[in-house]
């Protein structure tokens, strides 16, 4: 079985046990927490622990079940646009940095949560179950307890072991996959990259006068500069992201998605309200990847290459003749 099909596997348990497994006992456990809280039952300390423990357990069980289908929702639509040959690729390596922080770290928070409920309501069935009740206690309860707290216990275990499968497995392919990499902006004493700069734009003058008047930040993996953007301020509302670069060596490993991800948030923390780009027409990669980042398409600057670029360029077999511009609000 090969990742795809493994990971899609496990998201297929684990959405049946949230739809058709787990939501009626823990609807069971929500009634029961209702009723038991309004009767008049005298507090030892096991009516105690159920009075403390079950009203609590109702609401993190509901409240959890929640969360962990929105995750399950967000990574399976996620999926249906993947397919097996690149699945590596596309969604490990160019989402690396979404996966982990929309669903990886919320996904390790919920299994603890997890972990903790399957515990506590194994205790209590422990403790209904043993010989220190009452035959008359055991009889005012046993109908609502001891027949449905097991099975709560039983399931939830499972869907705790399920959870952990795939927690296991993103960790293991975020291990594969993981790329650590740190943005900081150029200083005065570092020269720019021009190696990266230059396969943006060719136009080394164009470069060093938005170079000049810009902010530049540069990319690093294991202290080689990998990668750069340029933003350059147009008025008080509105930036531009003129350039942006990823090594030849490094592209195709979501890098690129983590630049775009950082430039906006900079973008952000200088108080701008939009942020702009451009791309040619024969920029076809680049016109996707910046939709896909949430830009939107805002005018054509007809022969704009053609008025600023003494060469022809050419990318994909085409020539580069028009400017596509995008602006994000921010």
């Amino acid at each position: 079985m090969n990742e795809l099909q493994e990971i899609k596997e496990i998201i297929y348990k684990i959405r049946k046990l949230l739809e058709y497994e787990l939501h009626p006992p823990l609807g069971s456990l929500v009634r029961f927490s209702d009723i038991i809280t309004s009767q008049s039952i005298v507090e030892d300390d096991l009516k105690k622990l159920i009075f403390d423990s079950l009203p609590t357990l109702s609401q993190r069980a509901m409240g959890a079940k929640k969360e962990i289908l929105g995750l399950i929702l967000i990574l399976e639509s996620f999926l249906e646009r993947e397919t097996e040959d690149n699945f590596s690729n596309s969604l490990i390596m160019n989402n690396l940095y979404f996966l982990k922080e929309k669903l990886f770290k919320p996904l390790i928070i919920i299994t603890n949560e997890f972990f903790s409920f399957s515990g506590s309501l194994s205790g209590i069935t422990q403790l209904l179950k043993s010989e220190d009740i009452s035959n008359a206690e055991k009889q005012d309860i046993e109908n609502l307890l001891i027949d449905i707290l097991p099975s709560i216990t039983q399931r939830s275990i499972w869907f705790k072991d399920e959870l952990w499968k795939l927690r296991t497995f993103l960790h293991n392919l975020f291990e594969k996959y993981d790329i650590s990499m740190t943005i900081e902006p150029l200083q005065n004493s570092e020269t720019p990259p021009w190696h990266l700069l230059l396969l943006a734009d060719p136009n080394r003058s164009k470069v060093q006068k938005y170079l000049e008047q810009g902010k530049t930040y540069l990319a690093r993996l294991d202290n080689e500069v990998v990668g750069v953007y340029v933003l350059l301020p147009l008025n008080d509302t509105e930036i531009e992201l003129m350039n942006i670069a990823i090594a030849e060596s490094e592209q195709g490993k979501g890098l690129g998605k983590q630049l775009i991800i950082n430039a906006i948030q900079e973008a952000k923390n200088l108080k701008y309200q939009k942020l702009k780009v451009g791309t040619g027409n024969s920029s076809i990669s680049e016109i996707a990847f910046y939709q896909k980042c949430g830009f939107q398409l805002h005018s054509l600057d007809k022969g704009f290459f053609l008025r600023n670029y003494p060469e022809a360029i050419f990318e994909n077999g085409i020539q580069c003749v028009d400017m596509i511009r995008f602006e994000l609000d921010l």
